[in-house]
């Protein structure tokens, strides 16, 4: 009788959980290494095959079309390069506002992941105190160049706000295909990255006036009056990174859902060998603690292409109810 209220009180309970709930800080660390020279840069070649096993990071949320807008970037390494793939989201041939659609992205990047040195945004030319990035950048890259911030006018970037470069790679000397320019590749030099092992980072785009027109991640410039800094958003990447998978995916296709509810249904009551699918707590029985590892993680991951998101109220109750009808039998 007790487990049976037990039971009943944590789906109802675990009913209310919101499905998901908003990040602060870095949304997404990845680490994709590949052997050397397995990504292929050359100005003037459209084919991007190289890059099919490199998953991108999760799509732009915030698309804004036809400006300038990013869609979706992508990070590999090997032993000397880093190489980065940025998706726009539209290009239009003769559209004034996307001329030099590829060089009109910045890449902004925290090497040192600390907001308290390098560039935070704003305007200090200018007076003004909004539109913040998430990071302090001390790396850009900017079409085929790449920056350090701080110059001999302003070293170490002594004005966080203050726009003051120092040239690492002059423009044209970076290895960088914008051919299509809604799908440009960049390669570097690790050692023009500080030889970072992670970082941080953030890009925006520009339209032909230099005006901000898009941020990915979306939050990755934020308004301090309105909003703090616990909203802003960047991206990882960390070339020691062990990705985790996701908890709660007992049948690993990336995404808790009702497939993973049924492994513990089909299960439900039993003992079974210690470290077995139905049985993420590891003690060798299939129960709450089970269950509560699969519903604390509903609807995280990618879903499949086929899979539609369940609302975590109708999938609780289900199995509550059918839980306890196999428990009566």
């Amino acid at each position: 009788m007790h487990k049976r209220n037990a039971l009943l009180l944590t789906a109802a309970t675990l009913t209310c959980l919101p499905i998901s709930s908003a990040y602060a800080g870095s949304i997404e660390t990845q680490n994709n290494l590949v052997a050397n020279g397995a990504i292929y840069v050359e100005a003037l070649d459209p084919d991007r095959s190289d890059w099919d096993a490199i998953t991108p990071y999760q799509a732009d949320v915030d698309a804004v079309v036809p400006v300038l807008s990013y869609g979706a970037i992508s990070i590999a390494h090997d032993d000397n390069y880093f190489y980065f793939r940025l998706q726009m989201d539209s290009y239009e041939e003769g559209n004034a506002d996307q001329s030099w659609f590829g060089a009109h992205h910045q890449i902004l990047i925290d090497i040192d992941q600390n907001r308290s040195t390098g560039w935070i945004g704003g305007d200090e030319d200018l007076g003004t105190d909004d539109d913040f990035f998430a990071i302090g950048a001390d790396i850009l890259i900017e079409g085929p160049a790449v920056h350090a911030y701080g110059n001999l006018s302003n070293p170490g970037g002594a004005n966080q706000e203050k726009w003051t470069w120092a040239n690492i790679v002059p423009w044209g000397f970076v290895t960088y295909d914008d051919s299509p320019p809604s799908d440009i590749e960049i390669m570097i030099p690790r050692s023009d990255l500080q030889n970072a092992t992670a970082f941080n980072f953030v890009c925006v785009t520009t339209d032909a006036t230099f005006v901000t027109t898009d941020a990915y991640p979306t939050m990755g410039i934020f308004d301090p009056t309105t909003q703090t800094e616990a909203d802003a958003q960047y991206f990882t990447y960390d070339i020691n990174y062990v990705d985790p998978g996701v908890d709660g995916d007992l049948n690993g296709d990336g995404f808790v859902g009702l497939d993973d509810l049924d492994i513990i249904l089909s299960n439900w009551n039993q003992n079974v060998t210690v470290g077995d699918q139905a049985d993420p707590s590891g003690d060798g029985y299939v129960g709450l603690d089970d269950l509560d590892f699969v519903l604390n993680n509903w609807n995280a991951g990618t879903p499949p292409a086929s899979v539609v998101p369940e609302p975590a109220t109708l999938a609780l109750l289900g199995f509550g109810g059918m839980a306890l009808l196999r428990k009566r039998r």
